[in-house]
């Protein structure tokens, strides 16, 4: 395999492997991780076993929706100024399993029966039958105790333009904005995967998240906005049904510092 998108024969990235194999009208599924353990599946009816990215609040399982992003070094930016940068935010390895699907348009469409009046829900089209992690994953708190969030952590450094593309990475834009009239130093960036957006490059390692808005509007204090993807010829990938984005959206709110 090259990249996303692809169909899974045989894949190693890092200390996981994983490969599917066709036995008459089947498929068995088998992933091995060094430290993680290994996992077997028996799939009946799947057409195809897909990889693809998949937002890093899913593993060992899910029980967050945030990522906190820590920057390093930080930002230290000037009263009433803006700036954009790129970071790195962790993705991991998603392995769906499909029944009937096309690809359209280079975004992920359902086959014409699924649009159809008393279609079968989205969900029962694809099933992710597995998620394992590309690099080290570590949670951490943000806010007190009692009424913080738990969030995937992950470190980077601010970019001029996006890094490197590597299985477990997607890069991001974000445009920072200082509404107030002091030097404000920016530690750490807060994301909520439910608004999120994730996209890939069909057959290489390129993942990529919309373009957000941090509005600092206190020392300590910013609020996040998620806008439109800023990057071209990108497949979306299909959300889970609990990260799905509301009919309302909803920006994210930093009140336990920046």
């Amino acid at each position: 395999m090259t990249g996303y998108g692809e169909e899974l024969g045989e894949l190693v990235i890092g200390d996981c492997s994983a490969a599917a194999e066709r036995t008459g009208r089947n498929i068995v599924y088998t992933r091995r991780c060094r430290g993680i353990g290994e996992k077997k599946l028996y799939l009946a009816g799947a057409e195809r076993l897909v990889v693809k990215p998949i937002y890093p609040v899913l593993y060992p399982k899910h029980f967050t929706t945030y990522i906190l992003i820590h920057l390093s070094p930080p930002i230290h930016i000037a009263p009433r100024a803006w700036t954009t940068v790129y970071i790195e935010v962790p993705v991991d390895i998603a392995v769906y399993a499909y029944t009937g699907r096309r690809e359209e348009g280079g975004l992920e469409k359902l086959a014409a029966p699924l649009r159809a009046i008393g279609a079968a829900p989205e969900t029962q089209w694809f099933s992710i039958i597995d998620v394992f992690p590309v690099d080290r994953v570590k949670y951490t708190l943000y806010g007190p105790p009692e009424n913080g969030v738990l969030a995937r952590h992950h470190v980077s450094r601010p970019m001029d333009e996006p890094g490197e593309a590597r299985p477990g990475a997607a890069y991001a834009r974000l445009v920072l904005r200082n509404r107030i009239d002091e030097w404000v130093t920016v530690t750490r960036v807060l994301y909520d995967s439910r608004r999120l957006r994730l996209g890939y490059r069909h057959g290489s390692w390129e993942a990529f998240l919309q373009e957000t808005h941090m509005a600092i509007t206190g020392r300590g204090a910013a609020t996040i906005s998620y806008g439109g993807h800023w990057a071209r010829d990108l497949r979306l990938v299909p959300d889970p049904e609990h990260l799905r984005p509301g009919r309302i959206p909803v920006d994210t709110d930093m009140l336990w510092g920046v």
